[in-house]
């Protein structure tokens, strides 16, 4: 997304009076190809192991007591 934006630098650098073109983006209504899903699920597996690594980042009380000790 951002290296598709960054390719209206130029019109902006070139002249200052001109506008960006309006780009629309739906979300809504869009839909995985098979390689997406593919990819999407390959992705949701990787990452499904960290949710136990934020919950004990989340909870974490620090050792600040246990180090005075």
């Amino acid at each position: 997304m951002g290296n598709f934006l960054s390719q209206f630098n130029e019109l902006i650098s070139k002249d200052v009076d001109s506008k960006v073109p309006d780009v629309q983006l739906d979300f809504e209504d869009s839909s995985m190809s098979d390689e997406d899903l593919e990819s999407y699920s390959n992705v949701l597996n990787m990452l499904e192991p960290t949710a136990e690594l934020l919950e004990m980042l989340r909870t974490y009380e620090g050792c600040g007591e246990y180090i005075r000790q």
